[in-house]
């Protein structure tokens, strides 16, 4: 059993198995989970069919780490004299839940607009699973961008099952944004349509998001492009206000041109923004020092969730640590890739290209990732499905400020075998110091890099 079946990744992962499950998790989450893992026969994904339950599921893991989060904040009862009772309700995630209901209504068009369009509600669940998998596999190190002002400091210290509850923050909620990205392609379609009505489809401007939402959206924009850094007024490294932000100007220029696209990354943070309380609670000041240390903290345990769901459909923004969670989130998303049928494929009634994820070596010092497709035709696609993968590593993985970093090698392969029995491998290898190879089999002195552009 060499492929990264839903079965793989749950009887592989401890986090996802029965007395292992994160501590967030609540009672009837547990069970619910379990039911759904117990399902799924070795070697195969879940099945279809348990959409609904899914469904109801993506809820109760919401606001379960919504909950545990706030539970962990310890500004909350600081002064109390007895032992608080736990929030049981997480504010907004039922409004949010509706959104995703309607989503899912929202589907079938997008099915019929863009005949590229894969699943994205089963697909949400899976990347929480795969994920899961992966912080495992680097061993709950999470690389923070904090770490160079807080190594005599634990202020900032984040837990393990906190970053389970952010991931799972990170996970579900990534692609809300998913309708509003493809609208356009929705219109134009009823535009193409109407068009036989004598011009009557004429809608005037695409959409635009009202004026008067700028604001709270600046804000949101510039609180995913913040960091932290040390108050200069501040001598000791314990004392209140010695932690302040700083907006990092190429994470706003490059968030803001990914909102101008309406990349579903942003959309989907503002989403949460406006909806969970929980972040609208959130404390951010570019003048002011933060007074409490756990006020630096919090916002940056909110901050990281919604960058990296910024990130992951934002190119611009490439990558150092492959143990970040906005890297291990476009990792997941890119290893969810099977058992996702287009609109084209469900219509002909059957796959036009069957690719397999075999299972990847994972560590921080390497990633190695094979996709085994099979063509229906000859030049199925196979090779169009490298490069588009391709562009997007690369950029990902370019040279940039601070590339030295960057110490992993990280490989992608796609097997193609042909309906005549040909097999190509196609080959991607970055290595550190931006050494990139683009090759066909072993063929090294093929460099596909000019045909990858052209």
């Amino acid at each position: 059993m060499d492929f990264l079946s839903d079965h793989y990744i749950f009887t592989n992962c401890k986090r996802l198995q029965l007395g292992s499950f994160p501590e967030f998790l609540s009672e009837n989450s547990e069970i619910s989970l379990q039911k759904i893992l117990e399902n799924c026969e070795p070697g195969k994904d879940i099945p279809p069919d348990k959409i609904d339950e899914i469904h109801a599921l993506w809820k109760d893991l919401l606001s379960d780490a919504v909950i545990y989060l706030k539970r962990k904040d310890k500004r909350e009862f600081r002064n109390a004299k007895e032992e608080p009772s736990p929030d049981k309700v997480a504010f907004g995630v039922d409004d949010l839940y509706k959104y995703f209901e309607e989503y899912r209504e929202f589907e079938a068009l997008l099915y019929g607009a863009d005949r590229f369009y894969r699943d994205h509600i089963m697909h949400v669940f899976k990347v929480w699973l795969i994920g899961n998998w992966l912080i495992e596999k680097f061993n709950s190190k999470i690389h923070w961008d904090f770490k160079k002002i807080s190594r005599e400091n634990s202020a900032l210290d984040i837990s393990n099952e906190e970053v389970s509850a952010m991931w799972c923050i990170i996970a579900l909620t990534h692609d809300l944004g998913y309708p509003l990205d493809k609208i356009e392609k929705v219109r134009d379609k009823i535009e193409a349509m109407m068009a036989y009505f004598g011009g009557a489809g004429n809608f005037g401007p695409g959409f635009q998001i009202p004026a008067h939402h700028h604001f709270i959206n600046d804000f949101i924009l510039k609180f995913i492009s913040s960091k932290l850094i040390p108050n200069k007024e501040s001598t000791k490294k314990d004392e209140e206000g010695f932690f302040q932000t700083a907006m990092q100007s190429k994470y706003y220029l490059k968030f803001s041109k990914s909102f101008e696209k309406f990349d579903h990354g942003i959309i989907s943070c503002i989403l949460l923004m406006k909806n969970l309380v929980y972040f609208l609670e959130s404390d951010f000041d570019l003048s002011n020092p933060f007074t409490d240390q756990e006020d630096a903290r919090q916002f940056y345990i909110r901050r990281e969730i919604l960058r990296a769901i910024a990130s992951h459909t934002c190119t611009d923004i490439y990558h150092l640590y492959p143990n970040s969670l906005a890297f291990i989130l476009i990792l997941a998303d890119e290893l969810q890739m099977s058992g996702r049928p287009t609109f084209s494929e469900l219509k002909i009634g059957r796959p036009m290209l069957k690719p397999c994820v075999k299972i990847p070596v994972i560590s921080k010092r390497e990633i190695e990732i094979v996709l085994k497709v099979v063509e229906e035709e000859e030049e199925g696609g196979g090779k169009e499905l490298f490069f588009a993968l391709c562009r997007k590593w690369h950029k990902w993985l370019r040279g940039a400020l601070d590339a030295s970093r960057r110490e992993f090698v990280f490989s992608f392969k796609v097997e193609v075998k042909s309906s005549k029995g040909k097999t190509k491998g196609y080959n991607f290898i970055n290595k550190p110091y931006n050494l990139v190879e683009i090759y066909v089999d072993d063929n090294k002195d093929e460099d596909l890099l000019k045909t990858l552009y052209s």
